[in-house]
């Protein structure tokens, strides 16, 4: 990872800024200066009107200047979103003479804040070190095709929460051009996607600033913040004032109650029977998934999974045999039978008790659910709010996948389960499908409340 040049190091983040730009910068924003030098990936879930985006412009100018032929991409939903940075830049250049001799202008006559203005409007603008700093829209419409085949050192995505899944896959491609490159994302917390997941991964730095930091350092006022808060519903103000993440999306299936049930301890028991389920991989970034579970009377134990990078249907067949054999108990294997029913049929062979599971088959209640998935994925959730699931990796896909798990209400007022936009929710189907039996099958003495519209 690049850093400062030593004599820069030396005079320290906040005096430097001092002498670029003649701004005493915020303790917050020198942590994020500082992390932009010497860490690789870097989350900032900031609350509005921190200066997060001004900050963003400091970095960027920064590292074009200090690292030669360096390419600064400032990436966000809208050409309008990328602007903003884009300007900021264009004000702070013009405001040290210094900047004159390292910024490639053409003249005509123009004011030098007016040539920046002028050279941001083209979208880029190039230092006589070979660096250069170039904005860039994923044009959502597109679903982010317009961030293909570009690469950047540096990727400043600014409103990244503003991105869906699908369109950022393409921009995370652009961090693996390079060992060295940086990738920097900002925004507010609104939902649970790739945002959320860069935060609770440990390889990624992770920056927080509230509207109480910016109190602190003075940026904002008590009361200002107190007319906010006044102003915002609880759910606003924990994601724009607060910068947290929210409990819970709106129209999730699975409660943080649901959640944080299921991710309890799992308590010690000697299985009855063992439920495994199968998510076989259908294509593109799919991947298949083994997940098992214990169960005993009531309740359902989260033992083991595997993940496996194939669509080879011998591969999974062989996998899943081998952890079905390694039980002492009854085995029940469910498969996920969409346009692939070979797993199911080879283990029907070998002597394996299974069962298929295809989500777009009717459901039960078919006045109430639009498929058999999405009535089963409600029917989980209530189980895990009853306690009747635990055991589920708490910092894991699983939990994520089953987060991003939304409805909607069709006008024939039928539940309509939505699978997230990035891609097939591998983990969550495959725990699903795992539990089928035990939703379905009379196993548990305890019935399942009924969910839904009251």
């Amino acid at each position: 990872m690049p850093s400062l040049p030593a004599k820069h190091e030396q005079l320290g983040m906040k005096h430097l800024c001092a002498v670029a730009f003649g701004i005493e910068i915020y303790p917050y924003q020198e942590r994020i200066l500082e992390a932009a030098f010497s860490k690789r990936k870097i989350t900032i879930r900031a609350t509005t009107r921190a200066g997060k985006s001004y900050c963003m412009a400091m970095a960027a100018i920064l590292r074009a200047v200090v690292l030669p032929n360096h390419r600064v991409g400032i990436i966000a939903p809208t050409h309008d979103k990328t602007r903003i940075i884009m300007n900021y830049i264009a004000d702070l250049l013009a405001s040290n003479p210094m900047f004159d001799d390292l910024v490639m202008l053409s003249t005509e006559g123009m004011t030098k804040l007016e040539r920046l203005r002028k050279e941001v409007s083209k979208k880029r603008i190039t230092f006589k070190n070979g660096s250069s700093i170039e904005c860039l829209s994923v044009d959502l419409d597109s679903r982010g095709f317009g961030a293909m085949g570009r690469a950047f050192d540096t990727n400043i995505i600014d409103e990244t929460d503003m991105i869906d899944d699908e369109s950022y896959v393409k921009i995370f491609r652009m961090l693996l051009e390079s060992p060295d490159s940086c990738l920097i994302e900002i925004g507010n917390p609104f939902s649970l996607a790739h945002f959320y997941r860069h935060h609770n991964d440990s390889e990624w730095e992770k920056i927080h600033i509230t509207a109480e930091d910016c109190v602190a350092a003075g940026r904002l006022t008590a009361g200002s913040v107190q007319e906010q808060r006044k102003e915002l519903t609880e759910l606003e103000a924990r994601v724009l004032l607060d910068a947290d993440f929210p409990d819970e999306i709106e129209m999730a299936i699975f409660t943080k109650k649901a959640i944080d049930n299921a991710t309890k301890k799992a308590p010690a028991q000697e299985n009855e029977q063992i439920l495994i389920g199968i998510d076989v991989a259908r294509g593109g970034r799919d991947v298949s998934v083994i997940t098992e579970f214990g169960v005993k009377g009531n309740e359902c134990t989260f033992l083991n999974s595997q993940t496996m990078d194939t669509r080879d249907t011998m591969t999974i067949v062989g996998a899943a045999a081998t952890r079905a054999d390694a039980y002492k108990v009854p085995v029940e294997i469910s498969v996920d039978c969409v346009n692939n029913a070979s797993v199911l049929d080879r283990l029907k062979e070998l002597g394996y008790k299974t069962q298929e599971f295809i989500a777009g088959r009717g459901a039960h209640d078919s006045k109430r659910f639009f498929n058999l998935k999405t009535e089963a994925a409600f029917r989980l959730a209530d189980m895990m709010k009853a306690g009747q699931v635990s055991g589920i990796p708490e910092a894991s896909r699983y939990v994520l996948q089953l987060r991003a798990w939304t409805y909607e209400i069709r006008s024939d007022r039928q539940l309509k389960l939505i699978d997230p936009e990035d891609k097939s929710p591998d983990y969550a189907d495959s725990l699903l499908i795992a539990l089928y039996p035990a939703i379905y099958h009379g196993m548990f003495k305890i019935l399942v409340p009924k969910r839904g519209l009251q």
